[in-house]
C-alpha cells in the first residue's frame, strides 16, 4: 500500500494549463513472480479545482 501526493495539470479548451494537485493511494499485489496494481484512488481536496476540473472535461 502507498498513499502520498501527485500532481498533474489539464488543458482547457482555450489552451489554458491548469495543475493539480491529487492525494492518491496505491495497492498493489505479489503475485506470479510480479508486483500488479490492484487499486488506484485519487482525490482534488480543493472543493473549487475539483468544480472547475469536472466541469472542463464535462465541457461546461
Amino acid at each position: 500500500m502507498f498513499a502520498g501526493r501527485e500532481t498533474g495539470s489539464y488543458t482547457t479548451g482555450d489552451g489554458t494549463t491548469v495543475p493539480l494537485e491529487i492525494r492518491t493511494s496505491r495497492y498493489f499485489r505479489y503475485e506470479n513472480g510480479r508486483w500488479r496494481q490492484y487499486h488506484h484512488h485519487g482525490s482534488i481536496d480543493d472543493p473549487d479545482a475539483l468544480r472547475d476540473y469536472q466541469r472542463a472535461i464535462r465541457g461546461n
